[in-house]
């Protein structure tokens, strides 16, 4: 029952769309996995206005790689092709997710 909650929370933010962004995105530097997890796939549901604070996410080698992870898969989830070349890119940082 917890999982539908926190589930129905995560379609909550969605529906509210560029103003769920930012607190989103912090979220993703939480300590419990299913958190980020859930985070994640709500900023992609959000759509293509969170591409360029997700690559901010991941492109910044300061963070926590299991922050960085989450952005990561979020990006995927948005299928945007902008978004590839900072993908890329990480993948050869020393601190790579």
């Amino acid at each position: 029952a917890d999982a539908e909650v926190q589930w129905a929370a995560v379609d909550a933010l969605t529906s509210l769309g560029v103003r769920a962004i930012r607190p989103l995105c912090q979220r993703l530097a939480s300590a419990d996995p299913a958190a980020r997890r859930r985070a994640g796939w709500a900023l992609a549901g959000i759509g293509r206005h969170t591409a360029r604070p997700l690559c901010k996410i991941v492109a910044d080698s300061t963070r926590e790689p299991s922050t960085r992870q989450e952005a990561a898969a979020a990006l995927g989830l948005l299928q945007d092709r902008r978004t590839t070349r900072i993908l890329c890119r990480v993948l050869g940082d020393e601190n790579s997710l």
